[in-house]
C-alpha cells in the first residue's frame, strides 16, 4: 500500500507509539486510530508466553505494519522476566572490560524478542553517565567515559543488526549529566556546545555513523541550544542539531510524553504539536488513553487549521514506513 492511500487520520495515527492497559484499550488505538506502534510493559504480562500473546494480538488487530516494541534493556529495565534469558544492565556489561559482551547480550535479546513477536527494542541506552547523583540513568549507562560508551554502544547495535531487530539509541542529546529524573521534573543541562560535542554527543555520533534505525529524544533542556524548551519540543535540537548538523536521516521519536518534564510544563495537546513541529517522527504515550486520544485529535486539528502542514506528516510517515 502507498502512503497516498491513507487518510489524514490514518497518517497521524502512524506517528504515535502507545502503551495500553487492556484489550479494549488496544482495540481502540488500533481499530479507531491506526497507531503505528505498540509498547509492551510489565503490566501486559511478564512471561514469554504473555509477551507473545500481546504482540500477536496487536498484529492481528492492526490494519498496517506495526512497530511492536519494548524496553528490554536488561538489568533494572526488564519488562519480560520469565521464560527469557536474564541479561545484565549496561554498566555491569562494560565492567567486564570485554566490548564483545555487549554484542553477545544484544544478540540474545534480539533473538528472543523476535521470537516473541517484537521488532523493535528501545535500546541501547547510550547516555554518558558522568553525574553520580543521576537518579534515572545511572547503571543503565555503560559508564562515564564517552569513548567507552561509544564502543560498547556500537557493539550492542551490531548484535541487534545481526538479528534484524530495530534498535533505538536514547536519550538524545544525553541524559547522563542530570540530577533530576525527567519522569518527575525537567532536568536542565548548562554545558556549552564544545563540551556537549566532546562528551554527551559522542556516542550518538557513533550511532549515526553505524546507521541506527531510531533515536529517542530526551525531556531535558540544553540551555546552550534552546533556553525555552526541552529537547523534545525544540526545533533547534531535533532539526537543527540532530537532522541538519549531525546528518541523521533515520527515525526520531520522543520519550513518553506523559512524563512530568513535559506534561506538567506544557498542555499535552499543545506539546504534541510542538514536538511534531520540532521535527520528531513519532510521539510516545505509555498508558493514558484519554491523553492519547486528545493528542491524536489535537494533531488532526492542527493540520486542518494549517498549523502543521500535511507535508510534515507525509515526511514522517515515509520514514516510519521505510
Amino acid at each position: 500500500m502507498n502512503i497516498s492511500e491513507l487518510s489524514l487520520r490514518e497518517k497521524i495515527g502512524q506517528m504515535f507509539i502507545v502503551g495500553v492497559m487492556d484489550d479494549e484499550h488496544l482495540q481502540k488505538v488500533l481499530l479507531e486510530y491506526h497507531v503505528g506502534g505498540i509498547i509492551h510493559f510489565s503490566r501486559n504480562g511478564q512471561t514469554a508466553k504473555e509477551g507473545y500473546n500481546f504482540f500477536s494480538r496487536a498484529k492481528e488487530l492492526s490494519k498496517y505494519p506495526l512497530f511492536t516494541t519494548i524496553d528490554q534493556e536488561g538489568g533494572i529495565v526488564t519488562r519480560i522476566k520469565e521464560g527469557v534469558t536474564p541479561i545484565s544492565g549496561n554498566m555491569a556489561i562494560s565492567a567486564t572490560g570485554q566490548v564483545e559482551n555487549a554484542e553477545i547480550t544484544s544478540d540474545i535479546l534480539a533473538r528472543e524478542l523476535t521470537l516473541l513477536g517484537a521488532n523493535m527494542n528501545l535500546a541501547p541506552v547510550v547516555d554518558v553517565n558522568n553525574n553520580p547523583q543521576n537518579p534515572v540513568i545511572n547503571v543503565r549507562s555503560y559508564g562515564e567515559n564517552p569513548d567507552l560508551v561509544s564502543g560498547f554502544s556500537s557493539a550492542s547495535l551490531r548484535g541487534y543488526k545481526n538479528r534484524d531487530m530495530l534498535a533505538v539509541a536514547k536519550h538524545f542529546p544525553g541524559h547522563g549529566d542530570t540530577s533530576l529524573d525527567s519522569h518527575f521534573d525537567l532536568p536542565v543541562v548548562e554545558h556549552g556546545l564544545e563540551r556537549l560535542h566532546k562528551v554527551e554527543l559522542k556516542p550518538f555520533k557513533q550511532m549515526i555513523e553505524d546507521k541506527i534505525e531510531g533515536i529517542m529524544i530526551s525531556h531535558v533542556m540544553f540551555k546552550a541550544i534552546d533556553e525555552k524548551r526541552p529537547a523534545t519540543l525544540s526545533k533547534e535540537v531535533v532539526t537543527g542539531l540532530l537532522r541538519d548538523e549531525l546528518g541523521y536521516d533515520g527515525l526520531i521519536m520522543t520519550d513518553c510524553m506523559e512524563m512530568h518534564a513535559v506534561a506538567k510544563t506544557f498542555i499535552p495537546e499543545n506539546g504534541v504539536v510542538e514536538a511534531i513541529l520540532a521535527g520528531v517522527d513519532m510521539v510516545m504515550y505509555s498508558s493514558d488513553r484519554e491523553m492519547q486520544v486528545a493528542c491524536l485529535e489535537s494533531v488532526y486539528l492542527a493540520v486542518r487549521e494549517g498549523i502543521i502542514s500535511e507535508d510534515i506528516i507525509d515526511r514522517a510517515v515515509t520514514r516510519i514506513w521505510n
